[in-house]
């Protein structure tokens, strides 16, 4: 079932809360937006993951705080190799990188730079680092100190940054994009976890889905497809009950 109810923000809310973000992790909206990263991904974004020859997006990391201190009283930050519904065997999800954010992404890195750090796997360059540059960028921090302050400045309607991501996946819909594609993009386990989540944004599937079928059974009747794409087929056979057919199949009087 869906949990909460699904905002979808306008593209007035995505401009006013980019323009009230910190130029440091603004970016980061670009990408949840434009990507449809989650924020841990997005905080983990690393620049060996952006290509941008093929413009593509390769999700395969995230920020946790789930690693055990010393203390005890703090979640260790850590850049893990897997995502959510995913394992460490598995390669991620790759995602299209539209230009305007590829754009971004340029932009972000001639201004900000990266910061090396020492993963795992072993150096990789973060793209949204912690604010003294020296490493991870914690979620408290970035809730408390970036996304907050943006949320009251630009005043939008939604508080979740997961609203972001039903801008893209609202989006990909609209514009009758598979929600098959969707899904994966989205890393969601299956499709039908998408459908719960956005299928009522489809209200025009029935009428793409009618269009669809007359359009490829159209030159049966002879009849033009609804595309106007095509051409009529000589000799088409008449369906029972149209005009043309109306001797054979009126009915005999009793």
């Amino acid at each position: 079932m869906v949990k909460g109810k699904i905002i979808v923000p306008s593209l007035g809310e995505i401009d006013a809360l980019i323009s009230a973000f910190d130029p440091r992790y603004a970016a980061m909206v670009w990408v949840m937006a434009g990507c449809g990263l989650r924020v841990a991904e997005a905080m983990g974004l690393c620049h060996d993951q952006i290509d941008f020859r093929r413009g593509l997006l390769h999700i395969n990391r995230q920020v946790t705080e789930d690693r055990e201190t010393a203390s005890g009283k703090n979640a260790g930050l850590q850049l893990k190799m897997y995502t959510k519904h995913r394992d460490a065997e598995d390669p991620g999800r790759t995602v299209p990188l539209p230009k305007i954010i590829a754009n971004v992404l340029r932009a972000h890195l001639d201004q900000f730079g990266t910061v090396t750090w020492q993963s795992s796997e072993g150096p990789v360059q973060l793209l949204f680092p912690s604010h003294r540059r020296s490493g991870l960028l914690y979620q408290y921090y970035f809730r408390n100190e970036v996304w907050r302050p943006a949320l009251t400045a630009s005043r939008v309607s939604f508080d979740r940054t997961h609203a972001l991501r039903h801008f893209f996946a609202s989006s990909l819909l609209a514009d009758r994009v598979p929600i098959t594609d969707v899904a994966a993009w989205l890393g969601h386990a299956s499709p039908e976890i998408t459908y719960e989540y956005y299928g009522h944004l489809m209200h025009d599937a029935p009428d793409r889905g009618r269009a669809a079928i007359n359009n490829a059974m159209a030159a049966l009747i002879g009849a033009e497809p609804i595309s106007g794409k095509g051409r009529q087929r000589r000799g088409a056979r008449r369906l029972p009950g149209t005009n043309a057919d109306s001797s054979r199949n009126r009915p005999v009087a009793a």
